[in-house]
């Protein structure tokens, strides 16, 4: 509960110690500094200082303009709405394209890390203007007012956020890292296997002597006759809890299944086919598919489920991809696609290897969303003074 009296003010209701400020009055716009470079100018300035946007780093070149501590906000092509990040810190040396405002606080008034975070709660998209990209006007923005605590308690609402976001880029670094662990492992194995034996060349690639090559028509049936295409009003009729499945992934979920049991799906049009880039995934249980993607099941004798599908995501088969811009694997060529093919027990080995790194990296996905839920609902507590921190003894030296 607040320990203090709240008041009502036109953009919501704060403690009465907090006050509102605008943008204007609580940082400076450093705008006249930016400068935008286009992908061939950039091209030629390969270097280690980022080159930022509406929403991020773009690049990397080989100068800046900017030193030290900045807020940056979308000003045109963000997203601008409650906890859709519109804002983002940069710090040290940078360069700024024309896409991104950039501001610094006052420092005897306010924080950065305060205003990045303040911005990022607010709903700013009734201050938008311009065409589909959006635009938030230099003029609109210095006059956007945001809630305004004592700077110190800024600076603690400020540090247990970012806590929490130390905490989020961690996980987001060991999903990066497993995800890269996980291809040199597919790498290795697609290659020498798993019994360290000599190696022979064939038409797709290096593999071990005992190995073979098989087609997805030797090696599974397939299942298309069994999918059905639901549009989105049929399904809001039908909703339940089985999968409803489309090209590269889970689309809904609806109160009746076509298929029971262990499924590839890789993607028939619309997927993105390249190495390593999953467009082939695996389904268990009951479950339905629209027509955008392949059912296939291994025969039992001779491969495995997710060997296949592993092998699949292994493989670069944008070559045999034809159609318009979403693409599109025909059944035809996907039953005459060629694949290394180990001895069964060799397959399932490797299987376990890859599933093994997989659980590793949906624990790390799983433990992100948990964070980033708290993340939110912090942000949302903090903002509005459901929880106050000004009397707690927080350590505030990582955003001073």
């Amino acid at each position: 509960m607040p320990e203090e009296r709240m008041k009502q003010t036109e953009i919501g209701e704060i403690p009465e110690s907090w006050e509102l400020g605008t943008i204007d009055e609580l940082a400076k716009i450093y705008n006249t500094l930016r400068h935008p470079l286009n992908a061939a100018t950039r091209a030629n300035m390969r270097g280690k200082y980022p080159y930022c946007g509406a929403n991020g780093i773009v690049d990397y070149i080989d100068n800046y303009k900017f030193d030290g501590e900045f807020v940056l906000i979308a000003e045109d092509g963000g997203a601008w709405g409650q906890y859709e990040n519109s804002a983002y810190i940069m710090e040290s040396k940078f360069w700024v394209n024309n896409h991104a405002h950039v501001i610094q606080a006052k420092v005897e008034t306010s924080d950065n890390y305060f205003i990045c975070y303040m911005l990022n709660f607010l709903n700013i998209k009734s201050f938008i203007t311009g065409d589909a990209r959006g635009k938030l006007s230099k003029s609109i923005l210095l006059k956007l007012k945001l809630f305004l605590p004592p700077l110190p308690e800024q600076k603690k609402i400020a540090a247990v956020l970012s806590e929490i976001q130390k905490n989020i880029d961690a996980k987001e670094e060991l999903i990066k890292v497993t995800t890269e662990l996980k291809k040199s492992t597919m790498r290795y194995l697609f290659t020498y296997g798993t019994k360290g034996e000599k190696t022979k060349q064939t038409e797709i690639g290096e593999i071990p002597e005992s190995w073979e090559l098989g087609t997805i028509d030797e090696l599974a049936k397939i299942y298309n006759t069994l999918r059905h295409p639901l549009n989105a009003a049929t399904r809001a009729n039908m909703r339940g809890k089985y999968p409803y499945c489309g090209a590269n992934g889970i689309v809904d979920y609806i109160d009746n299944y076509k298929f029971d049991g262990e499924f590839v799906l890789i993607a028939e049009d619309g997927g993105a086919w390249g190495q390593y880039e999953n467009s082939a995934y695996i389904m268990e249980s009951k479950f339905w598919v629209n027509n955008h993607a392949h059912v296939i099941q291994a025969k039992v004798e001779t491969s495995d489920n997710y060997f296949i599908c592993y092998m699949l995501n292994f493989l670069n088969i944008k070559s045999f991809i034809t159609g318009d811009a979403r693409g599109k694997l025909s059944k035809s060529i996907l039953l005459k696609l060629k694949l290394f093919l180990p001895p069964l027990p060799e397959q399932k080995k490797i299987a376990s290897i890859l599933s093994k790194i997989d659980e590793r990296i949906q624990s790390y996905e799983e433990q992100k969303l948990a964070l980033q839920a708290l993340f939110k609902s912090m942000l949302h507590k903090l903002m509005t003074a459901q929880i106050r921190v000004h009397k707690l003894d927080i350590d505030v030296s990582e955003v001073e």
